[in-house]
């Protein structure tokens, strides 16, 4: 027979052993052959656990039956045999003989640590190509073991605690753990104290890891942290997946944290590391969602953002992998924005274009169309005022009956009413000026509280005053208009 046949028939042997009870399969001499047979095919057990663990399980067993606790040629032969598995795959080797192995010093700590550490990179590389769960949970139990293991090579110290590292880094990635996120980033912070040069590896988890555990606990603190060790790793290294892992972690410090004194050194840093994250990088889409979504919380609080922005949402709108229509909604809003802070008719030239895309790619459906058509509606109306042009005005008031009708919200009323008034002061027409009046009174009854569409109400009154010479329309507005200072 050759090896994995003898192999198999030791191991049949042993499994009929400790399914039964019955000790005749391992005393047989037909055991003792077959074992021989086994090794006489191995030159160097000491190279190949797997026998080494077969043949001296089957010794092990045998001097458990008939040894008596003496000093047997099957106890002789567990020995030779065990120690090499022990210092290999140390989990396997019975208990009794590891504290053995131990006190004789054929293995010592660092060894033990070793194996802990080969056998837990091993099985996470089974998780990683299988996603065997438990392989990774095992794992991660064997190299905690070997990167707490006291007095290792300083070196290897550093690799079982990236091992390490990267494996509990993955347990985070799949449960989102906030313990597990604690655990890592407490140990993280160990490690990088004892590494004053703070290898980027480590800094790299440490970011991620706080990203990680501030998406299980929002505690903006843990933001505060990966941005502050995302600045230490941004001047250690220029490897874009590093640099990405802080555009991250800065793209979700500006959309959930209100920290002002902080916010152009954040954005500053997030920027920079996108720009280190090559155009044609798969990773890059991911990362400029991120920092763009993080851009468009604080332009208008840091208007001198306002440019980058709209170059990133340009550029987002348009990357394969990214959603067109978010992405056109995202330029979109950064655009009005900068036409509000700097009145650039180009700007809202453009919001008026884009809207229309955006609105037409929208299903008649979808809730966030009448927003959408409300927008462009505006754009157009704000066009107006800057342009005269009557068929922009017309448009901005046809849309925004649409909306009204479909979706009577009270902010989609003021615009309309808006519109209405104005071409009531360009045409003399007073039907939009009923019509404004009406829409109005409809809000204030249905949102009595809201000073917004009462003050809104009583400017259209006052309009109507002017152009009909109603005291009763004045009369009411300025009533209104006290109603409006009370609320």
């Amino acid at each position: 027979m050759n090896r994995e046949q003898l192999l198999d028939a030791i191991r049949a042997r042993l499994a009929r052993y400790t399914t039964t009870g019955d000790p005749r399969p391992i005393l047989a001499r037909a055991a003792v052959r077959e074992a021989e047979q086994l090794l006489a095919l191995v030159p160097d057990p000491g190279r190949d656990v797997d026998v080494c663990y077969v043949v001296g399980g089957l010794y092990w067993c045998r001097w458990g039956e008939q040894g008596n606790g003496q000093d047997t040629s099957d106890f002789r032969g567990t020995i030779e045999l065990m120690v090499h598995v022990h210092r290999d795959r140390p989990e396997l080797v019975p208990q009794m003989l590891a504290d053995m192995f131990d006190r004789s010093g054929h293995t010592t700590g660092a060894l033990r640590a070793g194996a802990a550490s080969n056998e837990g990179n091993r099985l996470f590389e089974l998780h990683q190509r299988t996603g065997d769960r438990a392989a990774l949970d095992q794992a991660i139990t064997l190299l905690r073991q070997a990167a707490h293991a006291p007095g290792r090579d300083p070196d290897r110290h550093l690799h079982d605690a990236m091992g390490f590292s990267i494996a509990l880094h993955r347990a985070v990635q799949l449960d989102n753990d906030p313990r597990v996120a604690g655990e890592l980033v407490a140990w993280l912070y160990d490690v990088l104290a004892d590494e004053p040069a703070e290898p980027a590896d480590f800094l790299a988890l440490l970011v991620s890891a706080l990203t990680y555990r501030f998406a299980a606990t929002e505690d903006p603190e843990d933001l505060d942290d990966a941005v502050t060790a995302g600045a230490r790793l941004f001047a250690t290294t220029e490897d874009p997946a590093h640099r990405g892992t802080v555009c991250m972690a800065g793209g979700l410090w500006l959309r959930h944290h209100e920290n002002p004194g902080r916010t152009r050194e954040v954005a500053e840093l997030a920027l920079a590391c996108l720009d280190s994250v090559p155009v044609t990088s798969q990773d890059r889409v991911i990362h400029l969602g991120t920092v763009v979504a993080g851009l468009m919380e604080v332009v208008e609080r840091e208007p001198a953002l306002l440019d980058r922005t709209v170059e990133l949402c340009r550029e987002f709108s348009t990357k394969p992998g990214a959603d067109p229509v978010s992405g056109r909604q995202g330029l979109l809003f950064t655009l009005r924005r900068r036409y509000q802070a700097r009145q650039q008719p180009a700007d809202l030239d453009e919001c008026v274009d884009l809207g229309r895309r955006v609105v037409d790619a929208l299903a008649a459906g979808d809730p966030e169309r009448w927003p959408q058509l409300d927008a462009l509606s505006a754009d157009l109306g704000a066009r107006f005022r800057v342009t005269d042009r009557r068929e922009d005005l017309d448009q901005a008031i046809a849309l925004g009956r649409q909306v009204v009708a479909a979706a009577p919200q009270v902010q989609y009323v003021n615009n309309l009413a808006a519109w209405l008034a104005d071409r009531c002061q360009l045409t003399d027409d007073t039907a939009d000026l009923e019509e404004a009046v009406a829409l109005l009174r409809r809000a204030v009854a249905s949102s009595p509280q809201d000073p917004q569409p009462v003050r809104n109400l009583a400017a259209v009154l006052e309009l109507k005053h002017r152009r009909t010479g109603e005291f009763a329309a004045l009369d009411e507005s300025r009533s209104l208009h006290r109603r409006a200072a009370g609320l």
